[in-house]
């Protein structure tokens, strides 16, 4: 009955003259007679009417080449139900598209639910994937932590509660940031509180970084990290810019780039031959009481700290696994944001050993939870782990990759970045990348053997 009612009342809508652009709607007043009202450009005043309560909506539209013809608006008045409401008010106009509009609209609805539930699909795999990686780096990582600080000879701090001008720590790292690679005619380095790159096109990549008078060694390692971004930005094709080949894979694909720079080649004793001399140039007396074994140990102390963007190579991680585990118990409802910092000091007591004084050293020094990055946190740790991953890949396609950089010889390693992983741009998801490149899946094995022999050999372990 409802569908024959419908079927009466659009039948009954007919058109009227084109140049006046009007409309006559059928509308039954409340004895049940017939009336019509002409509407301006096809808008109807309101009118009480009488209709089934089946009839939900009724759409009035014209077939496509009278439309065309009158050239009407693409919106039609429509009267509507609305259910609840006294018998002369339950009919009002509502204006809806008057074409193929709403098809199209949920097609579009369905893709975006569909591309949706990969990305949910996607983020569930790097969870656990990242949960099973994180549970075993955790236990080596624990086991190593607990070995170095129980050395007998730990190096010496002394390089890194140097007293050195600002302006020419900035004089010093960017003569190393254009060294590896950093492109001063497609970027520039400027000052921050907060280090960041931010990428605008292969031609236009920005980065900043920070400086302490007392700490040398966190700029350099602030600069090289941000290097590290940029260079990946300055190495995504140009033919191909805003297109997926054109655009780096992923966060933790680009957390690599940074940690690699930043670790794999600047905290090695290959960069230290060839920086030493550079240290020297910038700063003359105020480093002559160092040499190379001194300052290549003191770049790689381990030492746990409050600051994540401080930390040194072996203790980085344990950040991001209370991090992790923090934001994981507030997604799921275990833990109240009020409680956060309470468990933000439990977990640094049962990680790091160490006291949490305030919460600004605590839970309120990073930006992400602030900025609504749930989640942001463990691409820094996938980060590391691949960049472990493809430097060992690196160096076993070119042997004496890191004598080179005893030379300054930084650009090999840099051109095979380009080719394995930039130009690559999303040809591969992050995972298959790692496959593609270096043979196998990621794993947690070639950080921990970088990490157990490096600082092995300098705590003497």
């Amino acid at each position: 009955a409802a569908l024959v009612d419908a079927a009466l009342l659009l039948l009954r809508a007919v058109q009227v003259d084109a140049a006046q652009r009007a409309q006559v709607l059928p509308a039954l007043d409340g004895d049940g007679q017939q009336q019509s009202r002409v509407g301006r450009a096809g808008v109807l005043p309101q009118q009480p009417a009488v209709v089934r309560p089946e009839v939900a909506v009724l759409r009035a539209r014209p077939a496509a080449a009278d439309r065309r013809a009158a050239s009407l608006p693409v919106a039609v008045d429509v009267p509507v139900l609305r259910l609840g409401q006294p018998r002369a008010e339950r009919v009002h106009l509502l204006r809806v598209p008057a074409g193929g509009e709403r098809a199209a609209g949920e097609r579009k609805r369905k893709r975006k639910r569909k591309r949706l539930r990969l990305r949910l699909r996607l983020r569930l795999r790097l969870r656990l994937a990242t949960e099973r990686l994180g549970l075993a780096l955790r236990d080596r990582l624990q086991n190593l932590l607990d070995r170095l600080m129980g050395s007998s000879t730990p190096p010496s701090n002394a390089f890194n509660e140097l007293c050195l001008p600002i302006d020419k720590q900035k004089a010093f790292v960017t003569d190393v940031a254009k060294s590896i690679g950093f492109d001063f005619q497609r970027g520039r380095i400027d000052v921050s509180t907060h280090p960041f790159c931010t990428g605008f096109h292969p031609k236009d990549a920005r980065i900043t970084t920070r400086f302490h008078e007392n700490n040398v060694n966190d700029a350099l390692g602030s600069t090289m990290h941000e290097c590290g971004h940029a260079i990946y930005e300055q190495g995504l094709r140009q033919d191909c810019a805003r297109l997926p080949l054109g655009q780096a894979v992923s966060l933790g694909i680009h957390e690599s780039q940074s940690r690699l720079w930043e670790n794999q080649v600047g905290r090695s004793e290959q960069f230290w031959k060839w920086c030493f001399p550079k240290l020297s140039k910038y700063f003359g007396s105020d480093v002559a009481s160092l040499d190379i074994d001194g300052i290549y140990r003191g770049a790689n102390i381990v030492r746990p700290d409050f600051i994540r963007v401080e930390a040194d190579e072996a203790t980085y991680n344990m950040h991001i696994m209370i991090r992790f585990e923090i934001e994981r118990a507030l997604l799921k409802g275990d833990l109240e944001a009020a409680d956060v910092p309470a468990a933000w000091a439990e977990k640094y007591r049962e990680y790091l050993s160490i006291d949490v004084p305030c919460d600004s050293k605590g839970c309120l020094q990073d930006i992400h939870w602030s900025m609504v990055s749930m989640g942001y946190f463990p691409t820094y740790t996938l980060g590391n782990l691949y960049s472990a991953q493809f430097f060992d890949a690196a160096k076993r396609e070119m042997p004496g990759l890191e004598d080179g950089f005893a030379k300054g010889e930084f650009e090999p390693l840099k051109t095979w970045l380009n080719e394995k992983i930039h130009q690559q741009g999303r040809r591969h998801q992050p995972a298959e990348l790692c496959e593609v490149v270096t043979g196998s899946p990621l794993s947690a094995d070639h950080l921990m053997t970088y990490l157990e022999t490096k600082l092995g050999g300098i705590y003497g372990l």
